[in-house]
């Protein structure tokens, strides 16, 4: 691949490294800028380049190395108690899930020992032997009832505690 060159483009960076502006230019060159294609791609990166080389720290605030440590020290503060609340937030989650267990075992007490009176009642009217001492046998007591509906309720509230515990917000 060969590369094209003009002969004014040593000249046209030869302004710019003087620091004229492109409308300062003598006539000539600015025609022969505007003709000619290579010449006019030089213009232009070279004018973005020393328009950004010009002021380079006007926009640019570079913080003091105070600064820097102050926001780094506060940066660890913010994870190390970050990482030293989740076990707490996961107690507080696995708390909330044996309330929320409970509560729903006293509240429902009256729910779950219909099912349970329902079981005895089917065994009390079956006529064989056999199916009354199996339906007797499954059925558990209110207790139970109230101790199975705990147990769902705490496997289905830990894994959310332990979610909300871990996650990042």
């Amino acid at each position: 691949m060969t590369s094209a060159t003009c002969p004014r483009e040593a000249e046209l960076l030869e302004q710019f490294a003087q620091g004229r502006a492109a409308e300062v230019w003598d006539s000539a060159l600015q025609q022969h800028v505007a003709h000619c294609g290579l010449c006019r791609e030089v213009t232009a990166v070279a004018a973005a380049m020393w328009a950004d080389g010009r002021d380079p720290l006007a926009e640019h605030h570079l913080p003091t190395a105070s600064q820097v440590w102050w926001r780094a020290q506060v940066r660890a503060r913010f994870e190390a108690a970050q990482s030293a609340g989740r076990p707490i937030t996961l107690a507080q989650g696995a708390a909330g899930a044996a309330i929320v267990g409970i509560a729903a075992s006293v509240v429902g007490w009256r729910w779950i020992a219909l099912p349970a009176r329902a079981v005895r009642e089917l065994a009390a009217r079956a006529t064989d032997a056999d199916t009354t001492g199996l339906l007797s046998a499954v059925a558990p007591s209110p207790l139970g009832w109230a101790v199975i509906g705990a147990c769902a309720c705490v496997l289905v509230l830990m894994p959310l505690a332990a979610l909300l515990a871990f996650s990042d917000d």
